[in-house]
């Protein structure tokens, strides 16, 4: 029904745009009775209509594909700020635990009302070129992977969603918290793991840590921008603060 709903509006417009064409003409003819230039200007219009079709299909054409690409993004943003909310920001807190040099970068990550973007972009900076050192046996790993595991529904679903699979710096994240997770449930008693197992577990916290915290800042510095009001609650969120509290003093 909505399909003839369509044609038949796109039938009565044009109808009425070839019925005011036709007035115009007319109405031009009545007061200058010059029928030779009229045809000549209606051939020199035809003449033309092929570049002005052209013209304006590309224009038309950018318009869309950029409206396209923002609604796309907006998508991406409200997905990534799904996950921060639902399991990220609490991934990154309960991965930290294993970190065991973290000192050189809690100022850093304090990010605030105050941060700029200057601020949030020295911050990504030093996560990427940061050498992370884990230790399996240095937080709560079966509870990690339990947390992990009751989440990956979550995980799944990201992960089924075309818009956030043209993400790929994401996706990469995804992927290795993933592997975390799996890692972590396919061992019955990782307190019977030996040294070698352990380090290769270290090594799987070393790989998602990083790329879990550079989306984060990516993340808090989009809130900053668009939502300041989300922001706020992030920023009391904050996973690296050793004393957190939403409520407001």
């Amino acid at each position: 029904m909505k399909y003839f709903k369509s044609n038949r509006n796109k039938i009565v417009f044009a109808a009425v745009l070839i019925a005011i064409t036709i007035v115009f003409f007319l109405m031009q003819y009545g007061l200058y009775h010059r029928p030779e230039e009229a045809g000549f200007l209606l051939f020199q219009d035809l003449a033309f209509l092929p570049l002005e079709v052209l013209l304006v299909t590309m224009i038309l054409e950018s318009i869309i594909k950029e409206r396209e690409k923002r609604e796309k993004l907006d998508q991406i943003d409200v997905l990534v700020g799904a996950f921060f909310s639902e399991m990220g920001a609490e991934t990154i807190r309960r991965i930290k635990a294993f970190i065991t040099n973290m000192e050189g970068l809690g100022d850093a990550l304090n990010l605030g009302p105050s941060s700029t973007s200057r601020d949030f972009s020295g911050a990504t900076a030093m996560v990427m070129h940061y050498t992370f050192k884990a230790e399996s046996l240095g937080g709560d790993l079966k509870g990690l992977g339990n947390f992990l595991y009751e989440n990956k529904r979550n995980l799944l679903d990201m992960f089924s969603n075309p818009n956030l699979l043209e993400n790929s710096r994401f996706t990469s994240m995804l992927w290795a918290i993933y592997h975390l997770m799996d890692e972590i449930q396919n061992r019955e008693d990782l307190g019977a793991s030996p040294p070698s197992d352990l380090m290769h577990l270290a090594g799987d916290l070393e790989r998602a840590f990083p790329l879990l915290v550079v989306e984060y800042i990516y993340y808090m510095e989009h809130m900053k921008s668009k939502y300041p009001y989300l922001f706020s609650l992030a920023v009391r969120k904050n996973p690296f603060l050793e004393k957190k509290s939403v409520v407001i003093y």
